[in-house]
């Protein structure tokens, strides 16, 4: 199990020039805060109410937790779409990420 996790996370996860790169589902308003590996998709559930940029600030708070890097190091942007949030992390190579997120992802 732990090793399809991590080839799953392998296929997320991609190493740009200056930082790795992965995408995240954000869905608002869940029982749970989590972050849940569905259908080969990152998907992130927060309590919060989907208002301005509170989904966004729990997904960052729980990125800072997971990854360990400063608040600096993390940036998120909105997909075209408005779908999905592209995560940008500097300071880490991709097998860290993957090793770090594996820790704190739920099989869904």
């Amino acid at each position: 199990m732990e090793e399809k996790l991590r080839e799953s996370l392998e296929r997320i996860v991609h190493a740009m020039e200056r930082y790795v790169e992965f995408k995240v589902l954000v869905k608002a308003e869940a029982v749970e805060e989590k972050l849940v590996l569905e259908a080969g998709e990152l998907v992130f559930y927060t309590r919060e109410p989907n208002v301005s940029q509170r989904p966004l600030a729990a997904l960052r708070r729980m990125l800072l937790r997971v990854l360990r890097v400063h608040h600096k190091d993390i940036e998120l942007e909105r997909s075209r779409r408005g779908e999905s949030i592209i995560v940008r992390v500097r300071g880490l190579g991709p097998e860290e990420v993957v090793k770090r997120l594996m820790d704190a992802v739920e099989v869904g």
